[in-house]
């Protein structure tokens, strides 16, 4: 009768440790974890299946998948940082688009609506950040991503793949896709020059 198998996610750090691990020792990496999991739970070990020392070609296929393994999630570490920083510079004018009709349609509230872009926060993560920039007007970008954070209202994901603040460039495209939304009050128009006016 086949064993039962499961599936479960590692970290990056996890998977690295893992497959330094396995090629150092020459060991499965099924074997490593169920050894693991033995230990963790207080439970005799059991044998594993066993190979013949003189064929040491399922071992290296564990070793070359191992190390497949730990440059994929290399790969998908740095795909994400390159995400968050195309994001962060993509022109804000993109954020909301102007949608077919020939002017503003009204909302039941009789508030301009616009068309929000595919890949923009939910509309009522965006409610919830206009809401609390309308209690902390003061607050720096920086210091308005961190009362996100630490309210629970938007984390984003840092690189090791753990929470982290919004980025400065974020909060201030969601504060303009606020104010085009009607959410937040237009921005105030810069002083005019006293020399321009004299």
């Amino acid at each position: 009768m086949p064993l039962p198998k499961i599936t479960f996610r590692l970290s990056v750090a996890l998977q690295e440790a893992l497959s330094d691990h396995v090629r150092q020792h020459g060991r499965q990496v099924s074997d490593v974890i169920r050894a693991a999991l033995e230990t963790y739970l207080g439970l005799r070990p059991t044998a594993g299946p066993t190979t013949s020392p003189a064929s040491p070609t399922l071992s290296d296929a564990v070793r070359d998948l191992a190390a497949r393994l730990t440059a994929l999630g290399s790969d998908l570490s740095d795909l994400t940082t390159r995400v968050d920083h195309l994001e962060a510079q993509a022109p804000i004018a993109a954020v909301v688009r102007p949608g077919r009709t020939t002017g503003p349609t009204e909302s039941p509230t009789g508030s301009p609506t616009a068309v929000r872009r595919k890949n923009a926060l939910p509309l009522a993560t965006l409610q919830a950040i206009a809401a609390a920039r309308q209690r902390h007007p003061q607050l720096t970008h920086r210091a308005f991503a961190q009362h996100l954070f630490e309210t629970g209202i938007y984390r984003s994901q840092g690189r090791g793949g753990g929470e982290a603040p919004a980025s400065s460039s974020l909060i201030y495209r969601w504060l303009d896709e606020a104010r085009a939304a009607g959410l937040l009050p237009p921005r105030p128009a810069p002083p005019a020059d006293e020399a321009s006016t004299a």
